[in-house]
């Protein structure tokens, strides 16, 4: 029987590059990006217009404008996490995409200790529509001034930000989205509760080792392994001759699935 590599925590995944996985190692903080620079178009560019007879032309423009310079303030963080169906560290796409196909590395952390400080800030899961529409209308005349446009976007967060279509939901996403006074590079800072935030490191592969070696002899594994707290584990997901997955600590076993007769999943751990 395996060891339950997850079983003390809820894990919280983010996929990126091995500059990056460095970067976020050693400086302890993950940096948020812009809405408009996200990879859905549907979400970095959304149509904005004003429904109301009783405004003019000019004025109803002059509320558009508010509300794009107030949606240019808000910053988020994506992540995976795990469902009933997919652990959130094996989903290929992801690390195609975000994890430099698989040279990069998959970061764990506990979302407790990760969420922890944030206050009135909203997270949560992404939920996945069929028909999604990213249009923002604003309808309502008491959205005369910034002040009542910030407050509206701000109380209508969770439909705003954690709403995307349905074809993203290989994605699994968990998000923190933040409002800020402005539009420059903001950080989630976790000096203080670093070491009990960040769990494990995960490998598929590395770009000085041959795809049949083990990225435990790689410069990469190594580099990584001395910006890693106490406690926390390296480790790399790699596949038996069946196509099961597994997470290998050296020439140790400590996650694994196999299937049944009927193919559905076994977690062993």
């Amino acid at each position: 029987m395996f060891n339950d590599l997850f079983k003390d925590y809820k894990p919280l995944y983010h996929y990126t590059t091995f500059e990056n996985a460095v970067r976020i190692l050693a400086t302890k903080k993950i940096i948020y990006s812009r809405m408009d620079k996200l990879n859905d178009p549907l979400e970095s560019f959304r149509p904005i217009s004003f429904l109301s007879t009783k405004l003019t032309d000019e004025n109803a423009y002059e509320r558009i404008t508010y509300a794009k310079e107030e949606l240019e303030k808000y910053q988020q963080i994506s992540f995976s996490m795990d469902t009933n169906f997919r652990k959130g560290f094996l989903l290929n796409n992801m690390w195609g995409s975000y994890a430099n196909k698989g040279m990069g590395v998959c970061l764990v952390f506990d979302e407790q200790f990760l969420l922890d400080g944030l206050n009135r800030t909203p997270f949560g899961p992404v939920r996945y529509q069929r028909n999604y529409n990213p249009d923002i209308i604003l309808s309502k005349t008491r959205l005369t001034s910034k002040a009542s446009i910030r407050i509206y976007i701000s109380n209508h967060s969770k439909s705003l930000f954690f709403r995307k279509s349905k074809e993203w939901e290989h994605e699994q996403e968990f998000r923190i989205v933040r409002r800020f006074d402005d539009t420059e590079k903001h950080y989630l800072e976790l000096f203080e509760q670093w070491n009990k935030t960040i769990k494990c490191v995960i490998f598929m592969k590395a770009n000085d080792v041959k795809d049949d070696d083990t990225v435990f002899d790689s410069s990469s594994y190594k580099a990584i392994l001395e910006l890693l707290p106490d406690g926390c584990k390296a480790v790399q997901l790699s596949k038996d001759l069946e196509g099961n997955d597994f997470l290998m600590d050296n020439n140790n076993v400590l996650w694994g699935e196999v299937f049944d007769v009927d193919h559905e999943r076994l977690h062993l751990s």
